[in-house]
């Protein structure tokens, strides 16, 4: 085991090194075509040219202007050429930078110990409830809604039932994405009495375009959600870092997310109940 994640590290860090190495000729590269394109002189010492003005231009015999002219537009596209070129090489440098940085958040990530990632779960939750307590969040936690990955919040709504239908705030186990869902109870065999989540799913997703416009953009909905839940989901995700110095602006976001997505879908669930009911 030893031995393959030494392989590992050596196999990220030659990685990384291409990667350095890749970005420093690029630089290169555009430092020279962006030294080009601010010679005081440019036309003298890229192509010939002429100082003449346009009015200038325009007195010239035909023959004349013609080739001024000509010059003049193989300047514009030479220059267009090396701005373009320019663009596209920073374009590169801003890749590199990101697979760099992916890479070796990547090599440190496997460097945490599976105990120490969960104690991280655990903490992260832990802080977030404070700041849902400072800042007075208008939900209340499930007691039973609570996991390394995950936390439950009630929706509160009578005749639904809290194990049906509920709002959770998710972190991946890998902490590289969070996200808020409104989360639905599916039973693998039920009866009469048993709550419907896929049917409550589609009866919402038949409102989805007023349910977005409410929210004020798209959300995804999931039959099969990609995190762990008993049924399908519907919600919002937000790639993140899993640096701590992170935390509170993730705590700004899911706690935003959760009054939204609270006030969005009440209105909804509540209609679909009533309709149930009668």
């Amino acid at each position: 085991m030893q031995e393959q994640m030494n392989l590992r590290n050596e196999l990220a860090q030659k990685q990384i090194e291409t990667i350095e190495h890749t970005l420093n000729c690029l630089i290169e590269h555009r430092a020279e075509i962006m030294d080009r394109l601010t010679l005081e002189d440019f036309s003298n010492k890229s192509l010939l040219s002429t100082p003449l003005s346009e009015p200038e231009i325009l007195g010239l015999i035909p023959q004349v202007k013609e080739t001024v002219i000509e010059q003049k537009t193989l300047e514009a596209g030479y220059r267009q050429l090396l701005v373009d070129c320019e663009a596209e090489i920073t374009d590169l440098i801003e890749k590199f930078g990101v697979l760099r940085a992916t890479i070796e958040s990547e090599t440190s990530r496997k460097h945490v110990n599976e105990n120490d990632t969960d104690d991280s779960h655990r903490e992260y939750w832990d802080e977030f409830k404070e700041y849902c307590d400072t800042h007075g969040l208008s939900l209340v936690p499930l007691t039973w809604g609570r996991s390394s990955q995950y936390s439950g919040f009630r929706l509160s709504i009578k005749s639904v039932s809290d194990t049906d239908i509920w709002l959770a705030a998710w972190r991946k186990p890998d902490q590289t994405q969070i996200a808020v869902n409104l989360s639905l109870r599916q039973m693998d065999s039920r009866s009469e009495d048993d709550f419907d989540a896929l049917g409550t799913f589609n009866a919402l997703e038949q409102e989805k375009e007023a349910i977005e416009a409410a929210f004020g953009g798209s959300l995804r909905w999931q039959r099969e959600p990609i995190f762990p839940s008993l049924g399908p989901v519907v919600g919002v995700y937000k790639n993140i870092t899993p640096d701590r110095d992170d935390w509170q602006r993730q705590f700004e976001w899911i706690f935003a997310m959760l009054e939204t997505l609270n006030q969005v879908f009440r209105p909804f669930v509540r209609k679909l109940q009533c309709e149930i009911e009668t």
